[in-house]
């Protein structure tokens, strides 16, 4: 398996996963939309086929400049093989690697906690999500309001 950035010939392979992981289209549209707010994506290649993909956008918290991890997708096939994490481990050294505080996510607490997402009083949504869903990784002490790119609502 090999992890790297997403190029623009990957883009159809990457819809495609995104769609069959969640078996809709909604969270592969769900990238074009984002593209404006998009800091970086990876995908997990296999033999040369794309099989997973990860999204991070640019998310401020208050006054601070932080990333969100979202979506993460893995081909049906090649779930339970760790191809997931290692995106989101990746990810996340590549965005502690740009300096930010913080990186959020509305998830599986059970999955993502064993990456060091948590849910944090300090860092705060205005959405309605369940508390426990609602999860941050700090690189350095902040605290604020998540402000979630609109391309998530539209």
């Amino acid at each position: 398996m090999e992890i790297r950035d997403e190029l623009p010939e990957d883009r159809e392979a990457v819809w495609q996963v995104e769609a069959d992981a969640f078996g809709r289209p909604d969270e592969a549209d769900l990238l074009a939309k984002l593209e404006p707010d998009k800091a970086f994506s990876l995908v997990a290649t296999v033999g040369g086929e794309v099989v997973g993909h990860v999204l991070f956008t640019w998310l401020p918290i208050s006054e601070h400049r932080a990333l969100a991890l979202a979506p993460l997708a893995v081909r049906p096939g090649a779930q339970g093989k760790g191809v997931g994490g290692e995106l989101v481990r990746q990810g996340l050294a590549r965005a502690r690697a740009l300096g930010v505080p913080a990186v959020v996510v509305l998830g599986d607490p059970a999955y993502y906690g064993r990456f060091g997402f948590a849910h944090d009083p300090k860092i705060t949504q205005s959405y309605g999500w369940p508390d426990e869903a609602f999860q941050v990784v700090k690189y350095r002490e902040i605290a604020g309001e998540a402000a979630y790119p609109q391309g998530f609502f539209l």
